[in-house]
């Protein structure tokens, strides 16, 4: 994976930086599940489909990880 598109804002907050960043990844899709309120008993081709909240927050602590391995000067 390698971030394009990214862009980074920088506050200074009680003598840290608060360093926001946003950026775009290729990636394998994330896995998505029906978005019937009651799925035995609606049309899923009618409410279609949703990503599963275990598949984003499984990418979003391998996110983080990368993130926290990398090192920033002091200056």
């Amino acid at each position: 994976m390698r971030a394009r598109e990214v862009s980074v804002g920088v506050q200074e907050v009680g003598g840290e930086l608060l360093v926001l960043v946003r950026f775009r990844v290729r990636s394998a899709p994330l896995e998505r599940e029906a978005a019937c309120p009651d799925p035995p008993n609606c049309d899923p081709a009618k409410y279609g489909t949703r990503v599963k909240e275990s598949s984003r927050k499984r990418k979003e602590k391998e996110l983080q990880k990368i993130l926290e391995a990398v090192e920033f000067p002091n200056d």
